[in-house]
């Protein structure tokens, strides 16, 4: 991975150009990468959970026909 990379990725994140971003502490693209990654997580992790809840709401259906 280029060095530049996480720069870029927290800049799309935080919606601003890299550049701008340099300007800035160091801290915020630490920040904008660890908090994407944690609503991506959420994410997956609410998805799992709705498919979970729909497939035991199937099973419970059918055996109560």
């Amino acid at each position: 991975m280029p060095d530049y990379y996480p720069l870029i990725k927290a800049a799309r994140y935080l919606g601003c150009k890299p550049w701008e971003l340099m300007d800035q502490p160091p801290a915020w693209v630490s920040w904008a990468i660890g908090v994407e990654g944690a609503e991506s997580r959420a994410e997956e992790m609410a998805s799992k959970n709705k498919q979970a809840s729909q497939t035991a709401r199937q099973q419970w259906e059918q055996s109560n026909r």
